[in-house]
């Protein structure tokens, strides 16, 4: 068999994962995605060997949300602009309680057989916090204290009761 026959048997055997469902503690995961902006590259030093490294972050959108992908050395001249790629064992990092998506040293990037279609209007999963849940007030804003008055909560600032 041709090498393009056998990505595409092997892609059809593997679950994906949608990037809305990714969450800090994801770890390998398959994601489809496209590239739609591309920040430019930084050097920086190992803290450790001392050698120097080229890291680049580059957003990247599925159908159900965005997110940022950050790629290291010879990953980066892997991907172009507005081409649909599959990332294979990727995990996901917390930094400034903003997630990004990354790939592990045995993970894989390469083409995607199928086009992915994106939404408008897309949810960012790298801003601070989309990650956690609401949090849900145990108290309805119409309460009102014994004498009738607005409670505190409502007037927005804390005070002691009045009996």
């Amino acid at each position: 068999m041709t090498q393009s026959k056998v990505l595409l048997e092997q892609e059809s055997e593997i679950s994906w994962t949608d990037i809305i469902h990714l969450t800090p503690d994801s770890r390998g995961v398959n994601v489809r995605f496209r590239i739609f902006n591309r920040r430019a590259r930084k050097q920086v030093t190992s803290k450790a060997s001392g050698r120097k490294h080229e890291i680049a972050i580059i957003e990247i959108a599925d159908s159900t949300a965005r997110i940022n992908l950050i790629l290291w050395n010879y990953d980066i001249d892997l991907v172009e602009n507005d081409d649909d790629y599959c990332l294979l064992n990727g995990y996901i990092t917390l930094h400034d309680e903003c997630m990004s998506l990354s790939k592990v040293r045995n993970g894989a990037i390469r083409k995607a057989s199928k086009s992915i279609e994106l939404m408008k209007d897309d949810i960012d999963m790298s801003r601070p916090f989309i990650w956690k849940p609401k949090r849900q007030t145990s108290r309805p804003s119409t309460s009102r204290t014994l004498n009738g008055s607005s409670g505190r909560h409502v007037r927005r600032y804390a005070s002691r009761k009045s009996f």
